[in-house]
């Protein structure tokens, strides 16, 4: 604060100060006051005693924001209108605001300056004006928050994040860039991280509150620090335990201290897309998991899954954490889920499953075979087209289904390349003269249906997103 009195000087008469990068007004407020009209009423004042002010704002490249100049007696008709206080003086209170968002960065350097006249020999020290200015702005300002899709050789779509059930943590972090600018004498303290769902769904969650001084919090070079957004540091303590909201924001809170005052920035950052790790009763498959989860689902497909969980066998993959790549370019947003195929002749893989069906094929066209187990292939041939047709045309009329891919069939030995999809859609195969007939006629896909080698050694859903967000 600045201020000057014709009574007694304590303040100083002018002020410097520069705004922080990325503030885009300010706040001046000044009041004026006299207490001379109480002592010597309007008229005396208009003569002798018409004690006089001025305030000035001015940018460091000489050109003036603002300025006033008056005579006290002046301000009973014009503003600022001095009115009458229970303290016994006159006063008036008036506050601007500048809007600085358009100047030069090299100019953003301002000087106030207040003085006052006395006018007249009044004799007594009881007689008094005086004029108070102060500038407000803020003290830290964050400027700007940046989603990094990459950690390490690791890299994530830039809208996706994987939430952890209540107690558990992520295993791969996710991080943001924060720009922030600082006053001078402005001392950075904290950094508080919220997640922010849909406010009719459940209030801010604390991700983390993070120690500019810990290890955590990364100044990456002048007024930018990377900061983790997941909960790599702790579990999740919130009471979400399956998947509630599709969409997100992160909230930021920059805290310091200013001249041993408290202050803070806050600042929202753009929606990501909640993954969730699937409904527990889904059956699994698979020898292995990968590092971080690889059953991570986007809302509308773990309600779906929840939906439909009698329809499919057991779940391979569905999303890696975060949505990162796990050989499965198509999975990262949740939506897409591998899944066993509709028979089980070897529980151990997707890949030794088919293989055992590639086998039978195979030997059912070995010349030497017995009659015997001729038709032991053929039966477990036939049972794999019935169950495959089956299951795969009841996931076809499901409406939040958008594809279906399934196996070809891979050339081996004698056995051509397709040689699973004529029996998928023929019902036969012909190697030479002989004929595999499974006796079930020919089959119509659906237009959903597709088939190639990737396909071989497991089933794939798409979900239509579109689709998904029907579902509460």
């Amino acid at each position: 604060m600045i201020g000057v009195s014709t009574r007694y000087q304590l303040w100083d008469k002018e002020y410097e100060f520069t705004l922080p990068d990325g503030v885009e007004s300010f706040n001046l407020t000044y009041s004026v006051s006299t207490n001379m009209w109480q002592y010597f009423g309007h008229d005396v004042c208009l003569g002798q005693w018409n004690d006089s002010w001025e305030l000035s704002l001015q940018n460091n490249n000489g050109s003036f924001y603002y300025a006033q100049k008056r005579g006290i007696y002046s301000q009973l008709y014009l503003g600022p209108i001095l009115k009458p206080n229970p303290d016994g003086a006159s006063r008036a209170i008036i506050s601007e605001v500048f809007n600085v968002s358009h100047i030069n960065p090299k100019n953003r350097t301002f000087k106030i300056k207040v003085d006052i006249g006395r006018s007249g020999s009044y004799g007594s020290n009881c007689r008094w004006s005086m004029v108070l200015a102060s500038i407000n702005y803020p003290k830290i300002k964050l400027v700007k928050v940046k989603s990094i899709s990459s950690s390490g050789k690791i890299k994530y779509p830039s809208e996706i994040v994987s939430i952890p059930k209540l107690g558990n943590k992520n295993v791969f972090n996710r991080s943001y860039d924060l720009t922030i600018s600082k006053a001078e004498n402005t001392v950075l303290s904290s950094i508080d991280v919220y997640l922010m769902p849909p406010e009719s769904i459940s209030t801010p969650i604390l991700v983390n509150s993070y120690d500019f001084m810990s290890k955590e919090v990364i100044n990456l070079g002048g007024d930018v620090y990377r900061v983790p957004v997941t909960f790599t540091l702790e579990g999740n303590k919130s009471n979400l335990t399956e998947a509630r909201f599709r969409n997100f924001k992160y909230q930021f809170i920059v805290n310091g201290f200013h001249d041993n005052q408290e202050v803070n920035s806050q600042l929202l950052s753009g929606a990501h897309t909640a993954l969730w790790a699937m409904p527990e009763k889904v059956k699994r498959f698979g020898w292995t998991r990968d590092k971080g989860g690889d059953d991570w689902s986007s809302k509308g497909a773990y309600a779906w899954l929840e939906n439909n969980f009698s329809l499919i066998t057991r779940v391979n993959d569905i999303s890696g954490e975060h949505g990162r790549n796990i050989g499965h370019k198509s999975h990262k947003y949740g939506t897409d889920i591998d899944t066993f195929q509709f028979t089980e002749l070897d529980n151990k893989s997707g890949q030794e499953n088919y293989n055992r069906l590639q086998r039978a094929v195979s030997n059912y066209f070995v010349g030497n075979t017995m009659v015997s187990d001729e038709q032991k292939h053929l039966d477990i041939v036939k049972i794999w087209v019935s169950n495959q047709r089956a299951g795969l045309d009841a996931l076809s009329t499901v409406s939040e289904v958008q594809r279906l891919y399934s196996g070809y069939g891979s050339k081996y030995g004698e056995l051509s390349a397709g040689w699973l999809y004529s029996l998928m859609i023929n019902g036969n195969l012909t190697i030479a003269t002989k004929v595999l007939e499974t006796g079930l006629g020919s089959w119509e896909p659906s237009n959903k249906m597709k088939f190639n080698n990737v396909h071989n050694n497991h089933d794939h859903i798409t979900l239509d997103p579109k689709a998904l967000i029907l579902i509460p």
